[in-house]
């Protein structure tokens, strides 16, 4: 008897292992993050940011993964609208049980995770923007829900209060703030994370929660991540913005603005190869998206609000 414990054990043992060899899953891994806005204390409106790398960089010798989100907007059970088909978000790579990111605009390397740290220990401050010392308290093993087994470490702060090793804290992989388009009146959250098509981890947050599969795109076209795009003025009170682009001027096919309902409010089609000044006087005050669509069907997508 004693002998079959120990080996069942063991085999245990032998399958945490496998399934934590690797601290940061590119292939075929996906994240999901959903913001929602609230009447009363129903959600109506959900915007779900898909997370998944698409191609490699090198920065000072190092191999590094490009980090693409896309945002679907999902009024009430409608279908969703897609307000952004794919936005470069930055860089990550794994170092022996570290993680380590950086962000679309900046040359300086974050350390997120590192996975072998233990009870007692700091954790990396990462992108927290605050002075708080995270200090692991506990870590067990837990079983995901595809059937997996990962190690999960405790924290002494309220939020995040663990992470998961390979799958990030409970915020996500990044911290919501870093990316997400506006503010949200029901808050953001991080219910999702798939390998492969199979949901490792889930956390049920409620709502309509379109945010809960993994039906990521196979592969995104992504802008150049270096690519300069704004729009002005912003904020406007005027009939006319326009769009300054140091790239890509000769390769838009048209541009929609989106309210945040999700709808179509305006489309224009573009002549020449320079970005021509847009017409809004028809727009209500408010906060919209002026979304870009390229001719190799990518997209990117600013924000103005107008007064």
């Amino acid at each position: 008897m004693r002998t079959v414990f120990i080996l069942l054990f063991a085999l245990m043992l032998m399958k945490v292992t496998a399934q934590q060899s690797t601290p940061l899953q590119v292939a075929g891994s996906g994240w999901r993050y959903v913001g929602w806005t609230l009447e009363g204390s129903f959600p109506i409106m959900e915007d779900v940011y898909t997370f998944i790398f698409n191609g490699d960089t090198l920065i000072d010798s190092k191999i590094y993964h490009k980090y693409y989100f896309s945002l679907v907007h999902h009024l009430g059970i409608n279908p969703g609208t897609t307000i952004i088909s794919s936005a470069y978000n930055g860089c990550l790579r794994s170092e022996g049980e570290q993680v380590f990111y950086i962000a679309k605009d900046s040359l300086e390397e974050l350390l997120l995770f590192d996975y072998s740290l233990t009870i007692g220990d700091t954790v990396p401050q990462g992108q927290f923007c605050d002075t708080i010392n995270r200090v692991i308290t506990d870590t067990l093993t837990v079983e995901m829900e595809d059937g997996s087994y990962r190690l999960k470490y405790i924290l002494n702060h309220w939020l995040p209060r663990f992470y998961i090793y390979g799958v990030g804290y409970e915020t996500g992989l990044l911290q919501p703030e870093s990316f997400i388009i506006h503010p949200y009146t029901g808050g953001t959250d991080f219910p999702t994370y798939c390998e492969n098509g199979v949901r490792v981890y889930h956390k049920n947050v409620g709502g309509f929660l379109h945010a809960d599969n993994c039906d990521f795109p196979v592969n995104i076209h992504g802008r150049n991540e270096h690519e300069i795009l704004n729009v002005y003025p912003n904020p406007c009170n005027t009939g006319m913005i326009s769009i300054n682009s140091r790239n890509h001027k000769d390769i838009v096919s048209h541009i929609t603005i989106i309210n945040q309902l999700g709808l179509t409010v305006q489309e224009f089609h573009q002549s020449g190869d320079e970005f021509k000044e847009l017409d809004i006087s028809g727009l209500n005050e408010g906060f919209y998206f002026l979304v870009l669509h390229y001719k190799d069907n990518s997209s990117a997508c600013l924000s103005f609000i107008v007064y």
